[in-house]
C-alpha cells in the first residue's frame, strides 16, 4: 500500500504549476462529480467449519439478503502535465433501507438443526484510488472527462497530425485506459427481530420470536485492482446542445484482497473476528455520458462490485474457533453521475 501511495504522491505533484512549465500548453484539467448509486439486492455471507466430537463436521452459515441502499457518491478526476495519466479518487456510501438475515447451522450431511431468520439495517461503503493510463490513441491528446469536446489546438505538431490520420485517430473518440489501484469496500450490518424458524431437535425451545437480538457483524476487503476502460464517443463535431454522447465500459479485477469480518452476539456475548487473505473479485460499469455544455457531463449506467475470500480463520479472543470457508460481500445497481470541469 505504501508503495501505490508513493505513486500518487508523485501524480499530484506534477499537477502541481511550477516555473518550469508555466509558459507550455498543457492538457490539465480538474473534474468534480457526484451523483447516487442505487444499490439493490446487495448481500454479504460467510460460512465456517468446526470438528464436533463423537459426531462429525458442524457448519454455520450466515446469510444477508436484500441490502438496499441509495448510497450517494462524489469524486474527482485530475489529469497532471502527462496527458496520458488521470488520478480518480471516488467514494460511495449511504444507510440500508432494508434487509434480512438467515443463520443456518446443520451437522453434515444432515437437515439443519437450527435456522432464524432476523431484520438487518446498517450502511455500505466503497472508495478507490485509481491512476488510469491512457493506451490508445498513443499520441492523441487527451478529452477533458467533464467536457467531451476534442480541442488539440497549437500543441499538436504536423508529424502528431499526420500520424493521426494515418491511423485512423481521427478526433480521438475512442479511447482505451488501464487502470491501476487501491480500494476498500464495507458492509456494517445489525440484526434486530429475531425468529427461530427451524428447531427439529428442540434445542432452542421450538420455533417462534426471541427478544432481544441486537446483533453486528462487519465486513471490510481492501485490496488491488487492476483492469481495462473502453471509451467511445459518438458525436463527431459537438453543435449547441450536443457536446458529446457516448459510452464506457470499465472492468477491474480485484485481487491480494484482504478480509477481515468482526462479529458480535448479544444474547451470549460472544465476540469473534474472521481472518483471510488473498481474496479476489472484479468491479464493473457501464454508463452512457451525455455532454449538454461543453464543461457538464450527465452519466447513466449500472455498477457491480462482487469480493469473495476462502480459507481463513474465524477467531475468539485471538484464538481459533473455527475454519472459515468462504466470506462473499456483492453490490450492484444503477448510478446517475453529474460531473463538472474547471
Amino acid at each position: 500500500m505504501r508503495y501505490f501511495v508513493a505513486v500518487i504522491t508523485i501524480v499530484i505533484l506534477m499537477g502541481i504549476p511550477v516555473n518550469s512549465f508555466s509558459s507550455a500548453k498543457t492538457n490539465k484539467y480538474f473534474s468534480l462529480y457526484g451523483g447516487i448509486w442505487s444499490i439493490d439486492n446487495g448481500e454479504a455471507s460467510f460460512k465456517i467449519s468446526f470438528p464436533i466430537a463423537g459426531v462429525g463436521t458442524g457448519y454455520s452459515e450466515l446469510e444477508w439478503e436484500g441490502l438496499d441502499s441509495f448510497a450517494p457518491m462524489i469524486g474527482a478526476k485530475i489529469v497532471p502535465y502527462f496527458y496520458f495519466l488521470t488520478l480518480d479518487i471516488q467514494y460511495a456510501g449511504g444507510n440500508l433501507r432494508e434487509g434480512e438475515n438467515t443463520d443456518t447451522d446443520w451437522v453434515g450431511g444432515y437437515l439443519p438443526f437450527s435456522v432464524s431468520k432476523a431484520d438487518t439495517d446498517g450502511d455500505v461503503k466503497h472508495w478507490s484510488i485509481d491512476l488510469d493510463i491512457l493506451l490508445y490513441p498513443y499520441r492523441g491528446k487527451p478529452t477533458s472527462w467533464g467536457r467531451g469536446e476534442r480541442d488539440r489546438g497549437d500543441s499538436e505538431t504536423i508529424f502528431e497530425a499526420i500520424n493521426r490520420k494515418k491511423r485512423g485517430w481521427g478526433d480521438d473518440r475512442t479511447k482505451l485506459k488501464a487502470i491501476i489501484g487501491y480500494f476498500n469496500y464495507e458492509y456494517r450490518l445489525r440484526d434486530t427481530n429475531g425468529v427461530q424458524t427451524s428447531d427439529p431437535l428442540g434445542i432452542f425451545g421450538g420455533t417462534g420470536p426471541f427478544p432481544g437480538l441486537n446483533s453486528t457483524f462487519d465486513f471490510q476487503w481492501k485490496g488491488i485492482k487492476t483492469g481495462l476502460s473502453f471509451e467511445h464517443d459518438f458525436i463527431q463535431s459537438p453543435s449547441k446542445g450536443l457536446h458529446a454522447f457516448g459510452f464506457n465500459i470499465e472492468y477491474a479485477y480485484l485481487w491480494k484482497i484482504d478480509y477481515t469480518g468482526k462479529g458480535y452476539w448479544n444474547l451470549r456475548d460472544l465476540r469473534f473476528t474472521q481472518e483471510a487473505d488473498n481474496g479476489t473479485g472484479y468491479d464493473f460499469l457501464i454508463y452512457l455520458f451525455y455532454n449538454p455544455f461543453r464543461n457538464f457531463q450527465v452519466q447513466l449506467g449500472y455498477r457491480s462490485l462482487h469480493v469473495e475470500a476462502k480459507d481463513g480463520l474465524d477467531l475468539r479472543s485471538g484464538v481459533k474457533n473455527a475454519d472459515l470457508d468462504k466470506a462473499e460481500s456483492s453490490s450492484a445497481g444503477w448510478l446517475l453521475n453529474l460531473a463538472y470541469t474547471f
